[in-house]
């Protein structure tokens, strides 16, 4: 069979089967500083895919405070942690 955007029109010469085509859904996981500055790059993955959380790449908000862990969903995961991304995170 060929596939076709959805709202596409076809011309139907005989019986025709359309079959709906399935594909991963994709999340995107991003990094927040929380008031450190800097920036890190952010993923999109498949829902339900195991990612592997980054080391921190940003500069704490003053010479007082040092990275402590990433915050996921409420809980501390430390960098190296492999976690299930289930939605944007």
């Amino acid at each position: 069979g060929q596939e076709v955007a959805p709202g596409t029109e076809i011309t139907v010469n005989g019986d025709t089967v359309v079959k709906a085509v399935w594909k991963k859904a994709q999340v995107s996981v991003s990094y927040d500083g929380n008031g450190g500055s800097g920036s890190m790059d952010g993923v999109t993955v498949d829902k339900g895919s195991k990612y592997t959380v980054l080391p921190n790449g940003f500069t704490a908000p003053d010479d007082t405070q040092e990275f402590k862990a990433w915050e996921v969903d409420g809980q501390e995961v430390a960098p190296g942690t492999e976690i299930t991304v289930n939605g944007d995170t």
